[in-house]
């Protein structure tokens, strides 16, 4: 009886731990990034910030559901980037953002951006940590390795 005892203990034992060990080990595997349609509410709206070149002027920026537009107040024109894309993490500062922009100088091109927005306040520092240039009916492709960080204000 003592025997048929300790058998039933043990497999009760064992079952339990078999149940609880791979709710106490933390390998659990993590989800692909999602991106998502638009730019945030959090980021849109018209932001300002000095040209770092040392020219007279300013850059403004605004960012609205689904583009992205800066300029420099020394030319006056606009650059737009569509087909915006973001993700972001709870909790984090940063805002990742990825946009299409369609040009045309002399031979039709588009870049694909990817940019890092850091929200802190009133202030957002934009960082293009990367991105590709194609030109059309040519076949190059070129590589944007990044390193442009400027700072806006609301």
């Amino acid at each position: 009886m003592k025997q048929i005892g300790k058998v039933v203990l043990l497999t009760t034992l064992s079952l339990g731990l078999s149940f609880s060990a791979p709710a106490l080990s933390n390998n659990t595997a993590s989800a692909a990034t999602k991106w998502h349609k638009g730019i945030p509410k959090v980021l849109q709206g018209t932001w300002k910030g000095k040209i770092k070149q040392g020219s007279l002027g300013f850059r403004q920026l605004k960012l609205t559901k689904s583009s992205f537009n800066y300029r420099d107040t020394s030319d006056e024109s606009w650059s737009t980037s569509k087909n915006a894309y973001y993700h972001h993490k709870r909790g984090s500062k940063y805002y990742y953002v990825k946009s299409t922009y369609h040009g045309e100088d002399g031979r039709k091109y588009w870049t694909t951006e990817y940019d890092r927005f850091k929200l802190s306040g009133t202030k957002v520092t934009v960082h293009i940590y990367g991105g590709a240039v194609s030109f059309k009916n040519h076949g190059k492709f070129y590589a944007i390795n990044g390193g442009l960080t400027n700072s806006y204000y609301k």
